[in-house]
């Protein structure tokens, strides 16, 4: 496992700079200056001029890149653009409110979506499983954003139950800190739930048709502990690939989630770097995020080996 796990460490750095690189590429082709945002309304050419040579502008696109990640190897990302604070502070000033609504979604993901693929699963081909895959085959077409907005006029505009907007640390308390997180991991969490419960689904249907069930049950085990060491463990697979892919999209997500609901994460950070054209920082956000969803699918990886003993060789 630990040579297996280094092969595909291998593989995830090349991708980690080949994905900078291309945003790198893709930010000095976008239109507009960053120097001339800098220089304030009427600057001169002198002074647009000044502002690209202190910032290092005015290098070849190459020498910058590489510039910044050797910088980035020795965890220094720069500094804003915009006002000076450093990347990795920045990022750090943001990261508890994205970390909580990330961690909160999945867990409901993980919760309600096993839940309902299991429910299905044991009651396949009856009215509770083809009510389970009608709303999650429902759900999957909902846009998140649509379903913020209908879930605060529900329960912050109408009934008043949950806070609209804002952001309450966990060190104010866990009911103020997780009451401004359920109505956004609600939202960010529905379309993953409903893939991992139909691929739960699926996968517990074809594992209980098999011949060790049957010999499972044959032997006298009990019905839980079938299900528990011997089905679900064997169905855990296409639901942990399912759960890697839409980590990074959840994590994505946020972008849209964190403008509806106020919430001071990364996301909203993405979306003022890119209007700001500030560099630094949006480079920044892409390798953190990036490093992530490689940390992620790297553990995921691994665990296919506690799933499946025929990856350990």
């Amino acid at each position: 496992m630990t040579r297996y796990a280094l092969r595909r460490l291998a593989v995830a750095l090349p991708i980690l700079v080949a994905v900078t690189f291309c945003v790198f590429v893709l930010v000095d082709l976008a239109p507009g200056d960053p120097a001339a945002a800098i220089a304030g309304e009427h600057p001169t050419a002198e002074r647009i001029a000044e502002i690209r040579a202190s910032l290092g502008l005015d290098e070849p696109l190459l020498q910058r890149y590489g510039s910044w990640l050797l910088d980035a190897l020795q965890a220094n990302l720069g500094s804003s653009l915009a006002n000076g604070q450093a990347v990795t502070d920045a990022i750090g000033d943001r990261l508890p409110a994205t970390l909580s609504l990330v961690v909160v979604a999945m867990l409901i993901t993980l919760v309600v979506g096993l839940a309902a693929g299991l429910v299905a699963a044991l009651q396949h081909g009856r009215a509770a499983d083809r009510a389970i895959t009608a709303m999650a085959s429902a759900a999957i077409a909902l846009p998140p954003f649509w379903v913020a907005l209908v879930l605060v006029m529900l329960f912050s505009v109408q009934a008043r139950w949950l806070p609209a907007i804002g952001y309450q640390p966990l060190s104010a308390g866990l009911w103020p800190w997780l009451s401004h997180l359920i109505l956004p991991a609600a939202a960010l969490s529905l379309l993953p739930m409903a893939e991992v419960a139909l691929q739960f689904r699926q996968a517990m249907v074809t594992v209980l048709r098999q011949d060790y069930i049957t010999n499972a049950e044959a032997r006298g085990l009990t019905r839980p502990r079938v299900l528990g060491k011997h089905a679900a463990k064997n169905a855990a697979v296409p639901v942990t690939t399912v759960f890697a892919y839409r980590f990074a999209q959840v994590l994505g997500g946020t972008v849209a989630i964190e403008s509806v609901f106020d919430l001071p994460g990364i996301g909203r950070l993405a979306v003022t770097s890119v209007l700001n054209r500030d560099i630094p920082v949006l480079l920044g956000l892409v390798a953190f995020t990036t490093l992530i969803v490689l940390v992620i699918n790297l553990l995921v990886d691994i665990s296919y080996g506690y799933f499946n003993p025929k990856v350990r060789t």
